[in-house]
């Protein structure tokens, strides 16, 4: 293979872990091209639901929960976020909140040339982001108008920074996706187009919630008591939208963080337990095996590096 780095996208409309076959597929090509240092596989699948992916199933695999800021500079297509289509071409912007299903469809005569920049944890001009970036009626699709310019500078200048060292790349990244994101936030807030969405704002409030407080005790009750809605409209709204209960979304988060501590850190059974929202170890732990199929023990000494 030559010098040049090469990045290849997988997309997989099931999940690694349920089935077989995919999963058994890019192991094959991790296998073949190991020594390949140029060489980068990104693998694209579901990630809650059901038939989630296992994020255990691969060494490395994550699940991405960061919000994504997209600008087209060329060609044509079609961007599908969630239940929404947008079509979009050469001068559009997109914001794709964390846990959104999308895919794009690039136009054979006019392929797209998408650029993107994933954030997380950042702070906004005038306020400190705690969850979504747009309210939920809010179109994610704009034209960057007059900003143009400065976001493809911006992009070009991201792009750049791979070729640095890793401390010069991280600080100065960092600047730069921090004035993107603000750019962004500026242009929806300043003209913001409304639009008829299947999203659900409430869906989306109790995700905030759920997101900020999941290793704290939840339960249908709680959640009712803190919204002041029916624990039967809660559970009803929230897998509408995103396809799975209240309840088993926080027992995904809880499991997914647990399985992160067990591969990254040294930190005992008792302590990652309580980190993520289990007092008693022996429940925790039975839950584990139950949902991953392995003992938190055995799931460490199979996939920590």
């Amino acid at each position: 293979m030559s010098e040049k780095e090469v990045n290849v996208i997988l997309v997989g409309a099931k999940s690694i872990g349920q089935y077989g076959g995919y999963e058994s597929f890019i192991n094959k090509l991790l296998e073949y091209h190991k020594d390949e240092e140029n060489l980068h596989y990104y693998v694209y699948c579901k990630a809650n639901g059901s038939g989630c992916m296992d994020i255990g199933k691969l060494p490395g695999a994550k699940a991405v929960n960061e919000t994504e800021f997209i600008y087209i500079a060329g060609g044509k297509g079609t961007f599908s976020i969630n239940t929404n289509f947008y079509h979009v071409s050469k001068g559009d912007i997109l914001i794709v909140e964390k846990g959104a299903i999308h895919s794009l469809i690039s136009d054979k005569d006019a392929p797209l040339d998408c650029w993107t920049c994933a954030a997380y944890d950042y702070k906004l001009c005038d306020r400190i982001y705690v969850g979504f970036m747009l309210p939920a009626n809010v179109c994610p699709h704009m034209k960057a108008g007059i900003h143009e310019p400065l976001i493809q500078s911006i992009f070009h200048e991201l792009n750049l920074l791979r070729t640095f060292p890793s401390n010069t790349r991280i600080s100065t990244s960092d600047i730069l996706g921090t004035a993107l994101v603000n750019i962004y936030y500026e242009i929806f807030r300043e003209n913001p187009t409304m639009e008829r969405r299947k999203d659900s704002s409430f869906a989306q409030n109790i995700l905030i919630y759920v997101n900020e407080n999941y290793n704290k005790k939840i339960t249908l009750k709680l959640l009712s008591e803190h919204f002041h809605i029916s624990a039967d409209y809660i559970s009803h709204e929230f897998r509408k939208i995103y396809g799975i209960s209240p309840i088993n979304y926080v027992i995904d988060r809880r499991l997914n963080d647990a399985k992160w501590l067990l591969i990254n850190t040294d930190k005992s059974l008792v302590s990652i337990s309580e980190k993520v929202g289990y007092e008693n170890t022996s429940y925790f732990s039975k839950l584990f095996e139950k949902r991953i199929h392995y003992s938190p023990l055995e799931f460490r000494e199979k996939y920590k590096k």
